[in-house]
């Protein structure tokens, strides 16, 4: 059958069809009569016809398929010999007028060249006297080097060399290269935390972030502008510090002045309170590289007078105004970093010009390069390898076109998984309840279970609503089928079906109980109960965790759900009479694949997640619009008993359709595509923005400062401009291409305006508008063609436009005699205000994109055509606002489980121990997971003495987390695509110059071994036990790799899909009469405190063992460590153990005030030094109990274990 990638199956292409020959399922072939491609959906017998579609499947087509490129590549041609033809002239004519310049230049070059050898033949002579005697000066410099050197043998021109490689192995041509490599570190590279802007009159300014560069769009027609970039923090933060700033422009000049203010949006006024310093001319012209810098150290006293005289804030912003000068249109970048650790040395071999132009080379990378014709040549080298990528899977399968693979992907993905096993209700005094009580059935993929409960009390005389259970499973073929399992959904659906109908109990929630096992009942689980509440006559999907649903899978068995059927056994049960259930599993990502671009819902009532409600006349089956919950119409509620709604991959592949997408990618982009560019309208300088967020979860959040003294009280607001998503000069393009309309979508939040906010002048408006002749021209001024409620209040508009082909040809004209110029490009929103007081409005901005078409669609169709991507996108990569739709039902769903998980392990420990069914377990070890703080023992020596039990120590220096959990075996280390030979040779399994490092289950990379690890062998891959090794000599060395060497001689084993690596810990020291023990993070190795979190939870899963204890960091202060303890302390409870806590607890004198020492030193009979007292006072370990700055001494080493045991013997881990 096709081949095992992880735990998932992918098609195998076996070649040409063989009659003679018997096919496993999943195998792929072609027929070489019609060149046809087909897939086995069975064991195919030999001498089974293609023909017979119950064991094939056909999955391309070779005629259409060739028809289709036959006639685009006749397109092509045809368009390729136009270009070429006009290619063709342009070049030659090129070419003639570059040949008649060389031509020229090579003279002029020739003339000045043979003045300059005879100038440098002249030179050459009278240096070489001066070279002798530097020579001989130098042979004397280094005579008395090594006289006055203690050891006259060294050899100082090797130690010299040796100095140009770092500790990383990089080797620089000279020592001065070395030195010099270390102070380019130094500068630390700043984001502004906040932006804001400050213009009046018809004036705009746009601030958006570029990389690491702030890119400044100015418009100044009179008036004043300015740019405020909130580099540096408040004066506290920076006093001590020392700045720099660059500003550069792209060949577009700029006058103005900068200053320092303490306001992101004003540099006088507020009573007094806001003042500013002006730091010098901005001057970017063609004489100065259109670049200039300012060096700002506020160690000065100037800046403790400013911010004392200046109250309004104590924050520092730097800005960019023009005032009180001609019109100009400006765009520049400005950049900034701390030199306060260059400043006197790092500079000093450098002159100041090449800083300005390593600092400009610096914010043309973070701009992402320049768009000269060799770097558009690479993009477009690199977009078609990216298109040519798209046709190979993850595993490595090629498919001869991108159409194929979406077919294949397409015809296996099932939106619900079928159900191969179920039974009704039954327990275990009455064994399977009679039909009249209960029953059960399939319905579709569905599986439909019905209750009575009064025949249930009535017709048994011993009720066992305890033991009371029933379940289905998806079979473990048919999960091996899923290329993923991280989107699947247990789907429920309650509702009383009795006589009367119980209406009245509709909305009512009943807590449904239920375990996600290998087997059908409980008496043995892989998984604790989830408890969930489902709302009577209503339907949701509760998302299975991966981790569970993997552990399951592990098991090489089915995947059930079992109902535990105690929940029954309730008041609004009984009150209902008889209940049904209907539930299934929906796979999400399959969903995706299927989904159809439609205009209407198949079922109005199921429109759970879709928008808005409204008219119905569209949907299939549905009694009434009210039915359609929350659906905009019920013809907008595209397939909406999901919250995905139509993928993009099927919105771009329908025939006779002509589409020019804005994002128009099949895979999901790594980050958000477009820029967030805007600007203010006026509002009396008290406007800000805020841009929050990464990727899909980004939001600009606006503080629209309005007030009736502004200038213009009807006009107060924001414009988003479109230049983020596309250029004027791109639009145009398209509309040349022959595209009939442009479609634009933007999703905001922004119509719960502060009282007395009324419509503006440009109420949510698209403004286009260009200069002809030096004459404004405003052809586009329309409002919103269509409005949607995506979610509480934030709504999506659909904007339309088209520009006339007598427009164009008018531009085309005035762009060719130099007399157009481009203005209005964007989205004008503001508001009128004539309160007597001053309010801040602040709307929210999520979302935009755009597309050009024909006339093939609607306005409808387009809307939730940009709804479709939406969701799916934002959905795909976990937008922000669907983790907060969720957030408080998951907060409550784990409230409930743990409630349930603590009171269930009480009832199973009571009736153990009732039943004396089980023995207490007898302790055989203790395993400790860490780093050098771990393998430096002491503490586990201690624990061990005082414990009588033998303690493992795992600990290895230098080793982040994800490698300990790799050693450990939670995200265990993988190989793939070797050979381990028959005998006892080594074999490369990862290079660390290539591959950094051993992939990991999560797709990670680790270095194990770097700094030893003797409990990490022998290891075993599959059933082949052997050593791992690291061939560096040391841990920096970035040639080393890693090597395996089977134990004894056998076998070769070819592994062609990825093996666990485990290590000798983890075989052996993973054990149910164990305790655990975990003391990672030190190191780092982690994205933030939620995957720390993570990772310390998949180790205790992994473990098997119940008893364990979590150790937190030592080092750090108080303040430093709050938020990680805090943290740590809600996930783990008791069980955390927080070392720095202990150790630097304060032990006061009888005044009960009075710092005297700490838990740590105490313990340790040791006094404390001032110094140290003045750490116990920040919440620090005081260095006497450390051996350096991290690592313990002996006397804490015996602290800590002590500690531990009685920790342990307080949760009842041991017994005294």
């Amino acid at each position: 059958m096709g081949e095992f990638l992880g735990k998932r199956v992918i098609p195998r292409h076996e070649g040409d069809w063989d009659k003679a020959r018997s096919y496993e399922p999943l195998m792929i072939v072609l027929d070489p009569e019609t060149g046809d491609g087909y897939i086995s959906r069975y064991d195919v017998p030999a001498g089974t016809l293609l023909t017979n579609e119950h064991y094939w499947a056909r999955c391309s087509h070779f005629n259409a398929q060739m028809h289709r490129l036959e006639t685009d590549v006749a397109e092509d041609v045809e368009g390729m010999h136009t270009d070429l033809a006009n290619t063709k002239s342009a070049m030659s004519e090129e070419l003639s007028q570059t040949h008649q310049k060389m031509a020229e230049e090579l003279s002029e070059t020739e003339n000045r060249m043979g003045e300059k050898v005879t100038a440098a033949t002249s030179a050459m002579k009278d240096t070489q006297s001066s070279m002798d005697a530097a020579v001989a000066q130098m042979n004397k410099r280094l005579d008395a080097n090594v006289t006055a050197s203690t050891d006259s043998k060294a050899d100082y021109a090797a130690e010299l060399v040796d100095t140009r490689v770092d500790s990383e192995g990089t080797t620089y041509p000279n020592a001065g290269e070395a030195i010099r490599s270390i102070t380019a570190g130094l500068a630390r590279k700043i984001v502004p935390a906040e932006m804001g802007t400050a213009y009046r009159n018809e004036n705009t300014v746009q601030n958006s972030m570029e990389g690491a560069a702030v890119h400044c769009l100015v418009h100044h027609v009179s008036g004043y502008t300015g740019t405020f970039l909130g580099f540096f923090g408040s004066y506290e933060e920076c006093k001590e510090k020392s700045f720099r700033v660059v500003i550069l422009s792209n060949k577009v000049p700029y006058e103005g002045q900068a200053i320092i203010t303490n306001s992101p949006n004003a540099w006088g006024s507020d009573n007094g309170k806001v003042g500013c310093v002006a730091l010098g001319a901005v001057k970017l012209n063609e004489e100065n590289g259109y670049l200039a810098a300012f060096d700002l150290d506020f160690s000065e006293s100037r800046w403790e007078e400013f911010v004392t005289k200046y109250t309004a804030s104590r924050k520092f912003y730097f800005c960019i105004r023009r005032e009180k000068a001609t019109a100009q249109d400006s765009e520049f970048y400005v950049y900034a970093y701390e030199t306060t650790d260059v400043k006197d040395f790092g500079w000093k071999y450098v002159s100041e010009h090449d800083c300005l132009r390593i600092l400009e080379q610096e914010i043309i990378n973070a701009r992402a390069g320049e768009a000269s014709l060799p770097q558009l040549l690479r993009a477009h080298e690199a977009i078609l390898k990216e298109v040519t990528d798209c046709h190979t899977d993850s595993a490595g399968v090629e498919y001869d076109s991108l159409a194929e693979r979406l077919k294949l992907i397409d015809a296996m993905a099932a939106p619900r998984l079928p159900v191969s096993y179920y039974f009704g209700p039954k327990d275990n005094t009455n064994g399977a309840l009679s039909k009249g009580v209960t029953g059960a059935e399939v319905d579709g993929q569905n599986v439909v279970f019905k209750f009575d409960h009064a025949a249930y009390v009535t017709q048994y005389e011993k009720l066992q609503w305890s033991s009371l259970h029933f379940a289905y499973c998806i079979s473990y073929e048919q999960m091996m089928k899923l290329k993923r399992l991280d989107r699947l959904y247990l789907e429920l659906t309650l509702e009383g079906i009795g006589p009367e109908g119980n209406k009245e109990l509709e909305g009512a929630e009943v807590k449904v109980r239920f375990y996600v096992n290998s087997i059908g009942s409980w008496a043995s689980t892989v998984t604790p109960i989830i408890t969930t509440s489902v709302t009577v006559g209503s339907r949701i999907f509760y998302p299975l965790e991966q981790e569970i649903v993997e552990k399951v899978i592990a098991l090489g068995k089915p995947l059930y759900i079992v109902f535990a059927g105690s929940f029954l056994n309730d008041k609004i049960v009984e009150n209902l009479g008889q209940i049904q259930l209907t539930t299934s599993i929906v796979n999400q990502q399959s969903f995706i694949a299927r989904s159809r671009f439609i205009s209407r819902a198949d079922h109005a009532e199921t429109a759970t997640f879709a928008n808005e409600a409204g008219s119905a006349t569209h949907a299939k089956e549905a009694e009434s619009a009210e039915e359609a919950g929350y659906a905009g119409s019920a013809g907008s509620a595209v397939v909406a008993d999901n919250f995905f709604m139509v993928s993009a991959d099927e919105l771009l592949n329908q025939e006779k359709v002509r589409y020019s997408l804005g994002m128009d990618t099949l895979q999901y982009p790594e980050k958000y595509p477009y820029a967030y560019r805007f600007g203010f309208q006026s509002t009396g300088n008290r406007a800000s923005a805020k841009i929050s967020g990464t990727g899909f979860d980004q939001v600009v959040e606006f503080s629209i400062g309005m007030s009736k003294e502004s200038d213009q009280p009807h006009n107060q607001g924001y414009a988003k401009q479109l230049s983020g998503m596309m250029s004027f000069d791109e639009m145009l393009r398209k509309f040349e291409e022959g595209y009939q309309y442009c479609y634009l979508c933007e999703i905001e939040e922004f119509e719960n305006c502060p009282e007395g906010v009324q419509g503006g002048a440009y109420d949510n408006r698209l403004l286009i508008a260009y200069y002809l002749d030096s004459k404004f021209t405003n052809p586009i001024n329309v409002s919103p063609v269509l409005k949607r409620t995506i979610y509480g209040n934030r709504k999506m508009y659909v904007w339309k436009f088209a520009f006339t082909q007598e427009i164009l040809e008018a531009i085309q004209v005035q762009k060719e005699a130099g007399t157009f110029s481009a203005s209005w490009f964007g989205i004008w929103n503001t508001r009128k205000y004539s309160g007597e007081e001053p309010v801040v409005w602040t709307p929210k901005w999520y979302w935009q994109d755009y597309a050009f078409v024909d006339d093939s669609f609607s306005d409808e169709d387009m809307a939730t055509f940009f709804q479709s991507k939406y969701t799916y996108w934002c959905s795909y990569v976990n937008h922000g606002k669907l983790k907060e739709r969720f957030a408080e039902v998951d907060a409550s769903l784990e409230q409930l489980k743990s409630g349930e998980e603590k009171a269930e392990e009480r009832l199973n420990g009571q009736e153990a121990r009732i039943k004396n069914l089980e023995k207490p377990t007898v302790l055989t070890g203790i395993v400790c997971w860490g780093d050098s703080l771990t393998a430096g023992g002491g503490w586990t020596s201690t624990l061990q003495k005082l414990s009588g039990i033998p303690v493992y120590n795992g600990g290895t220096g230098g080793e982040n987390a994800r490698t300990i959990a790799a050693r450990q075996g939670a995200d265990v280390m993988l190989v793939n695509n070797i050979t381990i030979p028959a005998t006892c040779e080594p074999v490369t399994i990862a290079v660390r110059k290539t591959d950094s490092g051993i992939l990991t289950e999560e797709g990670y990379k680790v270095t194990p071994l770097l700094q030893g690890g003797a409990h990490v062998n022998p290891v075993k891959i599959g059933e082949v036990e052997g050593t791992l090794r690291w061939t560096g000599t040391n841990y920096a060395d970035t040639n080393g790799i890693w090597t395996f060497t089977r134990s004894a001689a056998g076998e070769a084993v070819t592994i062609k899909r990825p093996t666990a690596v485990r290590t000798a810990f983890d075989r052996l020291h993973n054990q149910p009469s164990e305790v655990m023990i975990l003391f990672i993070g030190q190191n780092g190795g982690y994205a933030d405190l939620t995957d720390l979190i993570r990772m310390h939870q998949q180790m205790i899963s992994h473990f098997k063992g119940k008893e364990y204890l979590v150790l937190g960091l030592s080092s750090g202060t108080e303040s430093q460590r709050a938020e990680y303890e805090k943290q740590m302390k809600q996930a783990f409870g008791r069980r955390f153990v927080s070392l720095r806590e202990y150790l630097a607890h304060p032990v006061y004198d009888t005044d009960g005030k009075t710092v005297i020492s700490c838990y740590g030193l105490d313990d340790a009979g040791l006094d404390p030094t001032d110094a140290d007292i003045e750490r116990i006072k920040q919440g620090q370990v005081p260095q006497t109990l450390l051996a350096d700055s991290v690592h313990y001494t002996a006397a804490t080493k015996t602290v800590i274990g002590t500690m531990l045991y009685k920790k342990m013997i307080e949760l009842g881990i041991l017994e005294q």
